[in-house]
């Protein structure tokens, strides 16, 4: 590795069974010594060697632009995009702006992705890495996570404001990435990513967060039927802020995590007495989420309240 004269990009699991950590420190050494690039992957061996097949990433390209002077020729790539979307899209990238600047940068780091993802990454997010990362090889094939989208919804989808505060992109992505199993199913599986199926799973999830258990869902499969479990608990913490935060607004976030991982466009409203409701489009029309049920706990007291009762 010390020796070899071409540039070099090793990607390695933080922890990698099969990779002892001193050994891992002697391997990235060598690889920096020889003027390569380090990345460190978010995922353990298995499925790291998996990404492995995969011919695109922001940081691939970024260590490319870096070999080669000019590379790519960014304004031609710009210019090629902005042809491929509506006008009234287009417009909103004007010469010499910061928009544009960004759509270029996105352009490159995205990779095959459809021209409405890139340039809607491209207007919701500051930084073109993160843009990137939210679309890459997304909207192209039918199992994508944006597939279909137009460039409205997928604008909704990359909504993350709330009056409760900025819902992370992060746990958005890390959730579209559980459904890629059900996108990767067809009609026989998608059903699960309708509203009122977020909606049911969000009821579920909010059961497993209460009862501090992670349980396994089932998935119709082309052939069977799979079993998975979703990282609920995670999800509900992490949208309770510790715990500052009321029901009614945990709720809403948590469904909205789970509604922009199954793509579906959804919107908070303002009513006029101050207080806010979540709306889905389906089927061309927004309609109202209810999001009104016991709490799981508050359930719990109450069954074993009413158990103590009959016991007297």
């Amino acid at each position: 590795m010390r020796a070899i004269r071409e540039p070099l990009w090793v990607v390695s699991p933080a922890n990698d069974v099969l990779l002892a950590l001193d050994e891992q420190a002697l391997l990235r050494e060598a690889v920096e010594a020889a003027g390569g690039k380090w990345t460190v992957s978010d995922s353990g061996h298995e499925f790291t060697t998996l990404g492995a097949h995969d011919v695109w990433s922001s940081e691939e390209a970024e260590m490319l632009a870096t070999l080669i002077e000019g590379w790519p020729d960014r304004t031609a790539r710009t210019l090629a995009l902005l042809e491929q979307l509506p006008p009234d899209v287009a417009a909103r990238f004007p010469p010499d702006s910061e928009e544009r600047s960004r759509l270029a940068e996105v352009s490159v780091r995205a990779g095959p992705a459809s021209p409405e993802a890139v340039a809607a990454a491209a207007l919701a997010f500051a930084e073109p890495s993160l843009a990137a990362k939210t679309v890459r090889r997304n909207a192209r094939r039918r199992s994508d996570w944006l597939y279909g989208l137009r460039f409205e919804e997928i604008e909704r989808v990359f909504d993350l404001h709330d009056p409760a505060g900025d819902l992370p992109i992060e746990i958005v992505s890390r959730w579209a990435g559980e459904f890629a199993i059900i996108r990767s199913q067809g009609s026989i599986a998608r059903c699960l990513l309708a509203p009122d199926a977020v909606l049911e799973l969000l009821r579920e999830s909010e059961i497993e967060a209460a009862e501090a258990q992670d349980r396994m869902h089932d998935i119709p499969m082309q052939s069977g039927t799979a079993s998975m479990p979703y990282p609920c608990r995670e999800l509900w913490q992490a949208m309770r802020r510790g715990g500052e935060l009321p029901i009614s607004a945990v709720r809403r976030r948590v469904a909205r995590v789970l509604l922009k991982a199954a793509a579906v466009p959804e919107r908070v409203v303002a009513d006029g007495d101050g207080a806010v409701r979540l709306e889905v489009l389906a089927g061309g029309e927004w309609r109202a989420l209810a999001l009104d049920w016991p709490e799981p706990m508050a359930l719990a007291v109450h069954s074993e309240t009413k158990a103590s009762g009959r016991d007297r």
